[in-house]
């Protein structure tokens, strides 16, 4: 079992390591809680999981995810910024 962190970093967002994931990744501004759940399922993380016990390996899993949402294979419909002015992709922001 890994050892408990009481501070998790997530995208320059100090998540309280208490939380499960998917409550504290929905802390971070431009997750609500449904797409906080799909990148929990397809990095194969329970989501009820208190974040302060997740690996390394988790934590850069959950973090690639949501830097690149449609690299992850994520539907369009979750996406903040649906077919943008400028150049017409799909794209998700993060702040």
């Amino acid at each position: 079992m890994p050892e408990f962190r009481h501070i998790v970093r997530i995208a320059g967002v100090d998540l309280d390591g208490a939380t499960g994931v998917a409550y504290a990744i929905s802390r971070i501004r431009g997750i609500n809680i449904p797409l906080a759940y799909a990148i929990l399922k397809k990095a194969n993380i329970k989501p009820g999981t208190r974040i302060g016990f997740l690996t390394e390996t988790d934590i850069e899993k959950i973090e690639s995810a949501i830097k690149n949402p449609e690299k992850s294979d994520l539907p369009s419909w979750l996406l903040n910024r649906q077919k943008d002015l400028e150049t017409g992709k799909d794209i998700h922001l993060i702040g």
